[in-house]
């Protein structure tokens, strides 16, 4: 899931803030086409204001990655001011909870995270490469 979000949101910034056939710019462009392998048509489609999807690979079997990207008829910083708002950003019937961390992270950062008993159980039960929670061995092994 963070995998997607991150891709989602740098294709994101640079669909806002940089016009795809800007030559002294080609962050994007050299992105898209080292990453996603992107065509010539599928630059065409954005420039024409379509939405370019693509399923990269993915070096878990378990996991689908998806990459969306369009352009946006707003200002880079109308966009910036919202993603840097994360909690309110991601709000939605798809995002069950969603919190921000402080800097340093502190143990309060977590007060208004719930689990039911279900997804305890199910933690309870991970064991390595066999989790649906992305979660490392050590912390695996800490829960059992």
């Amino acid at each position: 899931m963070q995998y997607i979000i991150a891709l989602t949101v740098i294709a994101s910034y640079f669909a806002v803030s940089t016009p795809l056939r800007q030559p002294s710019l080609p962050e994007p462009q050299t992105f898209l086409r080292k990453q996603l392998a992107f065509t010539a048509g599928e630059f065409s489609a954005l420039e024409n204001g379509q939405i370019v999807v693509r399923l990269p690979k993915t070096t878990e079997t378990r996991e689908v990655a998806v990459f969306a990207i369009g352009r946006l008829d707003v200002p880079a910083e109308f966009f910036l001011k919202r993603m840097r708002d994360i909690v309110n950003f991601k709000k939605s019937d798809n995002v069950l909870q969603i919190g921000k961390f402080s800097d340093p992270p502190r143990l309060e950062d977590l007060a208004s995270l719930t689990l039911d008993h279900a997804e305890v159980e199910s933690m309870r039960r991970c064991r390595v490469n066999q989790c649906d929670f992305k979660m490392s061995a050590s912390t695996i092994e800490r829960f059992r």
